[in-house]
């Protein structure tokens, strides 16, 4: 499974299947936008901030619940 995360500028809906770097910003795969991890969207609720760290492998929104679960294919 993929982390998924929408676009706060075109909603479009992007995935990541390997680690992400924290320290990096996110880039939108349609318009090339990069924001700060804390301005993407949950792909459920459309809330900011949708991809807090809960653990080694999993993300969570802090307003919805909704839980990703990372798998690296580089691990």
């Amino acid at each position: 499974m993929a982390v998924c995360w929408k676009c706060p500028t075109c909603d479009f809906e992007t995935c990541h299947i390997n680690y992400i770097d924290p320290r990096k910003p996110m880039a939108c795969e349609s318009c090339r936008s990069e924001f700060d991890r804390t301005d993407v969207l949950c792909t459920v609720c459309e809330e900011p901030n949708a991809l807090t760290r809960r653990d080694s492998l999993h993300y969570w929104c802090l307003t919805c619940g909704h839980t990703q679960s990372l798998w690296s294919l580089t691990a």
